[in-house]
């Protein structure tokens, strides 16, 4: 303020309307970016599922999705740009001691929204995540569906996968399978 106060009145008021023109123009329409994450735990018991004196060479998570088709997003689609896809990402979640957590991303991709069948992920990395921190403990995997980009017709869009059990009548109430590949070290190692 200092250095224009010595500036003759006139080219103070200059100064003085271009900040004014400069505050007035920018009260814009604010833009928020839309974007609804579901998100699903899913606990595993591991203890039991890997046996003595074996390593856990890979682990494959798989869930089956069903197609869920409503007549309001043909509707909709009309008035926006095709969403076709979801991002699905699966995350291993380390429960720390103070009873927060930490996730680390093991695998994402993008999925067809109108597609019935099942799904792979590669969890080998979350199994080696817990074998190494918390192996007395269940492995816990976040699964995260989110539009495939920002707004909120994809949020919506994303919000119709439905991972579920493959035939309705299964005992297994929704859970999804965890196959792991382990290596007899006794025998091979």
């Amino acid at each position: 303020l200092r250095l224009y106060i010595s500036l003759p009145s006139s080219g103070y008021m200059a100064i003085l309307q271009l900040f004014s023109f400069i505050l007035f123009s920018c009260q814009c329409k604010r833009h928020y970016v839309y974007s609804d994450t579901a998100r699903y735990r899913m606990v595993f018991d591991m203890e039991s599922r890997i046996p003595d004196n074996s390593e856990v060479t890979m682990a494959e998570l798989k869930l089956y999705q069903r197609a869920v088709h409503h007549k309001r997003f043909t509707v909709e689609r009309k008035n926006h740009r095709a969403v076709n896809n979801a991002r699905v990402s699966i995350y291993w979640v380390e429960v720390l001691p103070n009873g927060s957590n930490r996730t680390s991303l093991v695998d994402s991709r993008l999925i067809p929204i109108h597609e019935t069948g099942w799904k792979s992920f590669d969890v080998t990395q979350a199994v080696h995540y817990w074998s190494k921190t918390q192996k007395k403990t269940p492995m816990h995997l976040e699964v995260w569906i989110e539009g495939e980009r920002p707004g909120s017709y994809a949020a919506e869009m994303a919000k119709s996968v439905h991972f579920t059990t493959q035939e309705q009548t299964d005992n297994t109430l929704g859970k999804p399978e965890l196959i792991l590949y382990t290596l007899n070290l006794e025998e091979y190692g």
